[in-house]
């Protein structure tokens, strides 16, 4: 049969669980702080619209017009561009 627990042993499982606690606190802000500063870091590197943001403009008003176009990607992204121009 186990002894029963002192108010000071008590109060050190309290303590030893609230470290636990604030090691995880400490890991999540650290991983938050990291991960803003990687997705932020030189975010307004180029100066220029690049890569696909150039063509959508002009699928856009393909769609409008309903002009026959091939395009590899999904349609929602476009689509969704042709009701913002109409």
């Amino acid at each position: 049969m186990t002894p029963p627990k002192t108010k000071r042993a008590v109060h050190s499982m309290q303590t030893d669980e609230s470290k636990g606690d604030s090691k995880w606190w400490l890991v999540l802000i650290l991983l938050t702080v990291l991960s803003f500063g990687t997705r932020l870091h030189k975010v307004d590197e180029p100066d220029h619209v690049c890569w696909d943001e150039t063509h959508f403009g002009k699928m856009g008003s393909w769609y409008i017009n309903r002009t026959f176009f091939f395009d590899v990607h999904p349609p929602l992204g476009k689509v969704s561009v042709n009701f913002i121009l109409q």
